[in-house]
């Protein structure tokens, strides 16, 4: 899964994709359009919103902890 980087409550979707100001002008833009922040290096963070309109970046690169299943079961 990705993991999250980083939360913030400024909605990236809003300020780029709509001219409203606030959840209640926006126009909700974040239920038709996916958002990615790209680094210096040219990974794409993917950005999620939450009900509360709160936007979280998650890490561009997959993790998984399935290899050491058997390490945790031993």
């Amino acid at each position: 899964q990705h993991l999250p980087m980083f939360h913030t409550e400024h909605c990236v979707y809003c300020t780029f994709l709509s001219e409203g100001t606030d959840y209640t002008n926006c126009g909700r833009p974040c239920e038709s359009h996916r958002v990615s922040l790209q680094d210096r290096i040219g990974m794409s963070h993917p950005v999620r919103v939450d009900i509360g309109c709160r936007n979280t970046v998650y890490n561009a690169i997959e993790q998984s902890g399935a290899e050491y299943i058997t390490h945790f079961l031993d």
